[in-house]
């Protein structure tokens, strides 16, 4: 998706060598056509205030917001083009095994989706 290309392309900038990698529902097949998209990001010393300090700048993301105090901090914004709704946070291994069960899963059962 054009979104996920533009986030990716924008944290290199911050911070070459991050990694960005969609999870959850959105890359299963399994979220509704209005759901948002979760990123998680990686990469030594990324930081979530550059990254919505920059986005801010950048003029495709409106709503920014880094919400810190969460469980889980993230980044969230919703982009003008597509009008979806994003969330970055850091890379987990939770999310990496939720998106591989869900994927397995989807895979056995495909009416699921």
């Amino acid at each position: 998706h054009d979104l996920v290309a533009r986030v990716r392309e924008l944290l290199a900038s911050i911070l070459p060598g991050c990694r960005c990698e969609p999870f959850g529902s959105w890359p299963a097949g399994l979220s509704a056509f209005d759901g948002d998209v979760d990123l998680a990001a990686a990469g030594d010393r990324l930081s979530l205030d550059a990254l919505a300090a920059q986005l801010r700048t950048e003029g495709w993301a409106a709503h920014v917001e880094h919400v810190s105090r969460a469980r889980v901090p993230v980044v969230t914004f919703q982009d003008r083009r597509s009008q979806l709704w994003c969330d970055v946070g850091m890379a987990t291994d939770d999310g990496r095994s939720t998106r591989s069960f869900l994927e397995r899963y989807t895979q056995k059962y495909p009416n699921f989706r």
